[in-house]
């Protein structure tokens, strides 16, 4: 017998409902984080980068006196 507040399986509909919702909320409040993070990385990448084509060129510098 399948009552209404089981899934097909017979899971309790109510558990899956609150699993679902703290799952949704928590990608809700995880999306900013994630995004600044991303933003973060990617200013970290860029000054890497700057950074090692500065030390390129000092050390071409160097090379070329």
């Amino acid at each position: 017998m399948n009552g209404q507040n089981q899934t097909r399986d017979g899971k309790d509909k109510k558990i899956a409902t609150v699993a679902s919702l703290l799952l949704f909320g928590g990608a809700l409040i995880a999306a900013p984080w994630l995004r600044t993070k991303r933003a973060t990385i990617e200013q970290a990448t860029a000054r890497a980068v700057t950074r090692g084509r500065d030390l390129v060129k000092r050390v071409a510098e160097k090379f070329n006196r």
